[in-house]
């Protein structure tokens, strides 16, 4: 009786198989028909909705100013190198200032938290 259950569940997954492969082309045809379907956002609102993600999440780590401070110098130690061997690190400067940024945004923010904290504490 196994012999046949087995064969029974081959034959149920090889025809679910076949049928998601005959419909693989439909559903790739319809989505590439529209440009931008309901539900789906465009690169400018992904790229803010990263944003905001990553400022939430930074908010909830309390170590994310330091290790933004980590990875500046770390990109300015490698400018230092890439400069030493003679090739442009403008791009590694640029990389190490948008973290050093971050990073003091975020120490801004801590302060702030702390000082409202503070002043919950004393009422």
């Amino acid at each position: 009786m196994t012999n046949y259950q087995s064969l029974l569940t081959a034959s149920v997954l090889s025809l679910l198989l076949v049928m998601m492969a005959a419909m693989a082309p439909k559903l790739g045809f319809a989505a590439q028909a529209s440009d931008n379907p309901v539900g789906l956002l465009t690169a400018a609102e992904r790229v803010q909705v990263r944003a905001s993600e990553e400022r939430r999440l930074a908010s909830l780590d309390k170590q994310y100013a330091k290790q933004q401070r980590k990875l500046a110098q770390k990109y300015k130690k490698l400018a230092k190198e890439v400069e030493r061997q003679g090739d442009d690190a403008t791009g590694l400067l640029a990389a190490a200032a948008y973290h050093e940024s971050i990073a003091k945004e975020q120490e801004k923010k801590e302060k702030n938290e702390n000082w409202k904290k503070g002043q919950k504490k004393k009422q």
